[in-house]
Order: structure tokens, then C-alpha cells, then sequence
């Protein structure tokens, strides 16, 4: 009886310890977000205080942010949306043939360009998936995974010797629709010209990192580049940014809350949220 009494004694007091846990957990993950949330209009005015007529990524919102406080710590990153080919121009002619030349370049097969115009209603048929055609635009990159597009096509692949970069690594659903020359990867570069290889891409970032483009026109500076792919690219490409992607990071004690936001700088208004 009384070790029946004890082992009871002792359950108990573990489920209680459990409990106890938990709810600390659950208190400093609400503290953690609410440090967080309390934090999104300060970056706001740091992103806003930048010259906006045109965005590097030597400005000060691209720079990483991290301090500790007594209670842990806050990691800030933002990058602007503006870098990457915003899916929902798949539909006009420039924009497509931007996205013909980047599906070139990551070895994916282009039947999928005509999948995303059927699933975003822009023209008539059927798309080989097992899930209903959407007929609106994309709301999430990863509706990709709903065309049957492989893990291989998203996330990078290796093909010989040769590594091939994920498609998700290189599109967004929120962006102008001008690809920033100014932050854009060296990939997306190369698919805004056929005349843009791999070697004036990497020109592009050098000259960038020295000095800024200020506008769309000094890209004529670059070797290699002509006044003819200034004007080619000029409906699709852009120096300035206007969506950015705001991750925050909060750790107090033991719990751990990151707050992910896509801020519109031009109407000062948060699009997307998400907690994790």
C-alpha cells in the first residue's frame, strides 16, 4: 500500500512538473511574440528612412540585426520580395519569356509554364494533378508542389557535376513585378537577356557591390551591356524595391517564436503574416 501510495505520489508530481512546463513554455512564447509584434513598426520606419528611389543591398535594412536582452535574444532579417520573378506575371509576354529563360537555366522542363497559366485562369486546359485547377492567381510559391513540379525542380538537383538551384529559391507571390537589378541573384540576372551570360552577370554583382545602381540606365555602365537590353528589359527590371520580407527571431528562456510579415512599403501595409 504504501508504495502503491508513493508511485502515485511520485505521478503525480511528475504530471503536475509537466504541466507546470508547459504552461511556462506557452507564457514565454506569448511574452516572445509579443516581443516581436512590438517590434514590426520600429523595422517599418528603418526600411522607410532609406532612399527609396532606389534599394542595394548595402542599405541599412539588408544588414542583420541581433542583440540579447536579459530574457534572450531577437534576430531581425529582412530581404526585399523584389529580388525574385513574382509568379502572377507568368501571364504577360516579357514576364513569361523571363521565366522560359530561367526554366532554361535550372534545367525544368517549360510544359510547367503552361500548367501555372491554366492554374491561375489565364488559359484553358487541364493540368496533370490531382487537385482542382485554382483559376486565380498564386497565393503561396508552394502551390507549385500542385502542378506536380518535383522536389527536385523546387529545392535544386545535381545533374553530372553540375548543381541546378530549386525554382522556390528564385520566385515570390508578392513583388511589383520588377525584378530588382540591384539585390537579384546571379540566376535571375542571366533570364532577364539573352545576352546576359554568366560572365556579365557576375560584372553586374561586382559593380553593384562597389556602387549601386541608381537607375535602370547605369546598367549600360557594365561591359557587356548595350542601351538595346536597358530598353529590352525595362517593362520587367527595376532598381528600387517595394515589397520586403520581414523574419524575426525571439528566444526567451527556452521557447523560441519566429514572426514572418511581407511589409508593401509604398501603402505601409503588411500583407502576409505567419507564426511559427
Amino acid at each position: 500500500m504504501f508504495v502503491a501510495l508513493s508511485n502515485y505520489v511520485i505521478s503525480a508530481f511528475q504530471e503536475a512538473n509537466a504541466v507546470r512546463q508547459t504552461v511556462e513554455k506557452i507564457y514565454l512564447k506569448e511574452q516572445g511574440l509579443y516581443i516581436a509584434t512590438s517590434a514590426i513598426p520600429l523595422i517599418k520606419e528603418l526600411i522607410k528612412r532609406d532612399d527609396p528611389s532606389y534599394d542595394s543591398l548595402s542599405d541599412t535594412w539588408a544588414l542583420p540585426i541581433e542583440f540579447a536582452t536579459e530574457e534572450g535574444s531577437i534576430q531581425v532579417t529582412i530581404s526585399d520580395e523584389d529580388r525574385f520573378f513574382n509568379l502572377n506575371y507568368v501571364a504577360n509576354e516579357k514576364h513569361r519569356q523571363v521565366l522560359e529563360r530561367l526554366f532554361l537555366l535550372l534545367n525544368i522542363d517549360p510544359y510547367y509554364i503552361d500548367s501555372m497559366l491554366v492554374w491561375i485562369g489565364e488559359r484553358l486546359g487541364g493540368v496533370d494533378t490531382d487537385y482542382p485547377v485554382k483559376g486565380k492567381p498564386f497565393d503561396s510559391t508552394l502551390e507549385l508542389k500542385y502542378l506536380g513540379m518535383s522536389d527536385e525542380d523546387l529545392y535544386g538537383k545535381m545533374i553530372g557535376n553540375k548543381f541546378y538551384e530549386g525554382l522556390l529559391s528564385l520566385v515570390t507571390v508578392y513583388s511589383s513585378g520588377k525584378i530588382n537589378i540591384n539585390t537579384a541573384p546571379k540566376t535571375l540576372l542571366m533570364a532577364l537577356d539573352p545576352s546576359i551570360d554568366e560572365t556579365i552577370a557576375k560584372r553586374i554583382i561586382e559593380r553593384r557591390q562597389v556602387k549601386p545602381f541608381k537607375r535602370l540606365s547605369d546598367l549600360s555602365l557594365v561591359e557587356g551591356i548595350n542601351p538595346f537590353v536597358v530598353y529590352n528589359i525595362e517593362k520587367f527590371a527595376d532598381v528600387k524595391s517595394r515589397f520586403f520580407n520581414i523574419e524575426i527571431v525571439v528566444k526567451v528562456g527556452d521557447a523560441e517564436v519566429t514572426v514572418r510579415v511581407i511589409y508593401d512599403r509604398r501603402k505601409d501595409k503588411i500583407v502576409y503574416r505567419e507564426i511559427i
